[in-house]
């Protein structure tokens, strides 16, 4: 979905998962965190939201690309990351720190496969917004804490939580 994203449309990234095969699948919204506004500015695109998906000639190419930079990544931390990971990570903190399962759902972009997935366009994405940010909120106060601690440079470091 990364691929093919539009830029930012104020506050909000509007797209269509590929994956969902309906004539009118629905739509996912993601409110653009300040964190997140500062990735799209550094990697900002002029046709897509970021500049490495015009960087690729097709979707396979971008695909390798993403794998490749997850392989470095993975070098780097010392164990593997992708975006399953990642993806799986995310709704692994949000359930830790109480998130409701179903926003998890729909944060992921789930629609198939259960029964609320006919109402998903009336889905009140401010939820999920909301949940972002109490990860994000969550994260700064552990590393206030010195319970999860930074390790290395800026341009290279490991995230330990010291749970």
């Amino acid at each position: 979905d990364i691929y093919e994203m539009q830029p930012a449309n104020g506050d909000e990234i509007v797209f269509v998962r590929k994956k969902i095969a309906r004539t009118e699948p629905p739509k996912v919204r993601i409110y653009v965190e300040n964190e997140l506004r500062t990735l799209i500015y550094k990697y900002k695109g002029v046709s897509h939201l970021f500049n490495f998906s015009e960087k690729s000639n097709d979707y396979a190419t971008f695909q390798r690309n993403v794998n490749r930079g997850f392989e470095a990544l993975s070098e780097l931390a010392g164990f593997k990351v992708n975006m399953a990971i990642c993806r799986h990570t995310w709704a692994s903190l949000c359930h830790r720190i109480g998130i409701d399962l179903y926003i998890i759902s729909k944060g992921l972009g789930h629609v198939e496969g259960d029964i609320t997935s006919q109402h998903y366009s009336n889905f009140d994405w401010s939820t999920v917004r909301r949940a972002n940010r109490k990860l994000l909120d969550s994260i700064y106060s552990r590393v206030k804490d010195g319970a999860i601690v930074c390790i290395g440079s800026n341009e290279n470091y490991a995230i330990q939580d010291n749970y």
